[in-house]
């Protein structure tokens, strides 16, 4: 509501290459800021702020992607008007074996971001801010390019 934090994406950069076998994955890290643009500290009602982060076959970032990473922002909280900046990083789980019987999340994932695909090609790495007492969730996510998401190269394996 009305005198609460608006937290959204201002900067988010990728680096790595999304690449995943039995025996490797890789790793992507970069770094991301996220303004407060509300009257309110996202302090003030004790609750953290929530960052996801997600691989996706398109740009539009959301919980029916791969998620990836979770951080949370510490308790000191993003004052009204300020930037918090951090930097991420996680690695890729591998691949089961061909003939495994549980395939994992990543597995599913995996097979429908390169199904048909023969070489490298783009997806997108992104990030969702989740944070229950946010004057406008409807900037939480999907901002932009270089606001609160990224491209990356996906190698098949």
């Amino acid at each position: 509501g009305v005198g609460n934090a608006d937290l959204l994406g201002t900067a988010f950069t990728v680096a790595g290459n999304i690449q995943s076998t039995v025996t490797t994955s890789s790793t992507i890290s970069g770094t991301f800021a996220i303004n407060n643009k509300g009257s309110r500290s996202t302090s003030v009602n004790g609750q953290s702020v929530k960052v996801k982060f997600y691989i996706s076959s398109n740009d539009a970032i959301g919980s029916s992607d791969y998620l990836a990473f979770e951080k949370i922002i510490p308790a000191t909280g993003i004052a009204s008007g300020a930037t918090f900046t951090d930097t991420y990083s996680f690695t890729l789980p591998k691949l089961s074996a061909s003939n495994s019987t549980t395939p994992t999340k990543w597995d599913i994932y995996w097979d429908t971001l390169t199904a048909s695909k023969t070489g490298s090609f783009t997806a997108y790495v992104g990030m969702v801010i989740e944070f229950v007492d946010d004057a406008d969730s409807a900037n939480n996510s999907n901002v932009g390019l270089g606001k609160d998401k990224g491209e990356a190269t996906v190698v098949p394996k």
